[in-house]
C-alpha cells in the first residue's frame, strides 16, 4: 500500500486565474506514511474505541479490522505565492481488515480452552476475513510471470509473448504476442504481432 501511496503521492487542486492577479491560488496535498493500529478495533456509537475479537465481528455484523491512518501536509499557495503550510498526522484514511489466525489476530497463540471462551473453534486454522459481519475468502488465480519471455511452438509455428511491467510501481502490465510464420512456397519466415 505504501508504494501504491508513494507513487502518486502528491495532488495539485487549482483555481482558475483573474485578470488582477499573476498565479492563481492552490492547494497541495502531499500523502506520506501509512499506518494502523496493531490489534483489530472498532468506534462504538459512543465515541469509544474497544478491542474486538472475531466473533463479536460476526455476530454484530461489524469488520473485524484495524483503522488505517495517512499523514497529510497541505500547501496553500495564495494568488501572490505565498506558501502556507499545515501537516495533519495519521488522518484517517479506512479499515484494513485483519487474517483471522494471522499475527495481528488477538486469536494467535491461544490455546484451545481459551478459543473456546471466545466463541472460536479450536479446529478453524483462519486465513480469511471477517467484513460485515460475513466471512470472506481471498481466491488466488495463476498466470504468467512478467517481464520473463515466453516461447511457445505448435505445428511447426513458434510464438513469444512476454507481459512488461515497470520494476516498482502499481500500473497494468501491457502484453505483446509475437508469431514466427513461414511463408507458402518459400523458406523465408514473417514475424507478425498479434496483439498489443
Amino acid at each position: 500500500m505504501q508504494e501504491v501511496v508513494d507513487d502518486n503521492s502528491t495532488i495539485i487542486v487549482k483555481s482558475v486565474s483573474t485578470g488582477q492577479s499573476e498565479c492563481a491560488p492552490s492547494i497541495k496535498l502531499k500523502f506520506g506514511q501509512i499506518s494502523f493500529i496493531k490489534t483489530p478495533v472498532v468506534v462504538e456509537p459512543d465515541g469509544k474505541i474497544i478491542d474486538i475479537f472475531p466473533n463479536e465481528a460476526r455476530l454484530r455484523d461489524l469488520t473485524y479490522g484495524s483503522p488505517l491512518f495517512i499523514d497529510v501536509t497541505k500547501t496553500q499557495i495564495d494568488e501572490n505565492g505565498k506558501e502556507d503550510v499545515h501537516e495533519y498526522p495519521k488522518v484517517p484514511l479506512g479499515t484494513m481488515p485483519i487474517m483471522l489466525r494471522s499475527s495481528y489476530c488477538v486469536s494467535n497463540g491461544l490455546s484451545d480452552r481459551d478459543l473456546i471462551q471466545l466463541g472460536e473453534c479450536p479446529y478453524d486454522q483462519g486465513g480469511y476475513f471477517i467484513v460485515n459481519g460475513t466471512e470472506k475468502v481471498l481466491v488466488v488465480q495463476e498466470r504468467l510471470a512478467t517481464n520473463i519471455v515466453y516461447c511457445f511452438k505448435k505445428n511447426n509455428l513458434v510464438s513469444a509473448e512476454i507481459r512488461s511491467v515497470p520494476e516498482k510501481g502499481a500500473k497494468v502490465p501491457s502484453q505483446i504476442r509475437l508469431k514466427l510464420v513461414k511463408k507458402p512456397d518459400s523458406n523465408e519466415y514473417l514475424i507478425e504481432q498479434l496483439y498489443q
